[in-house]
């Protein structure tokens, strides 16, 4: 579902407690080009994770079979800003995917926003190797 931020400049993709059920999924896969897959690169990305119990938002590369990163809350009501390094020993992965899984809350939100790709290490570095 796309929502329209609080700043009133621009939009997000989140995943409400309102709708849907228990344990239900949203994926959004991003596939990656030759470029990015020829070295190691930076993922930022927006995200925020409201309401206790209300679910947890995952990233996964399409070649590993578990998250390399996941939050079940954010500290605050606030949007929160992540940087990864992603790099491999093997095989370069093709896409990464954004997952919001809903917990047992009926209110609430997870929301994902400003992913951006960067080749290279992320300055304020979280190096996942897989």
């Amino acid at each position: 579902m796309i929502k329209y931020n609080d700043n009133g400049l621009d939009y997000h993709m989140a995943l409400y407690g309102l709708i849907g059920n228990r344990k239900e999924q949203a994926r959004i896969k991003l596939l990656l080009d030759d470029y990015m897959r020829q070295s190691s690169f930076c993922l930022q990305f927006d995200y925020r994770v409201l309401g206790q119990q209300m679910g947890v938002l995952r990233v996964k590369l399409d070649n590993s079979a578990s998250a390399v990163w996941e939050r079940r809350q954010s500290h605050k009501q606030d949007w929160r800003s992540e940087n990864l390094t992603i790099t491999w020993t093997e095989t370069a992965p093709e896409a990464i995917i954004f997952e919001a899984e809903r917990g047992t809350s009926v209110t609430g939100e997870i929301g994902l926003d400003n992913v951006v790709l960067i080749s290279g290490p992320c300055t304020d570095d979280k190096t996942i190797i897989f």
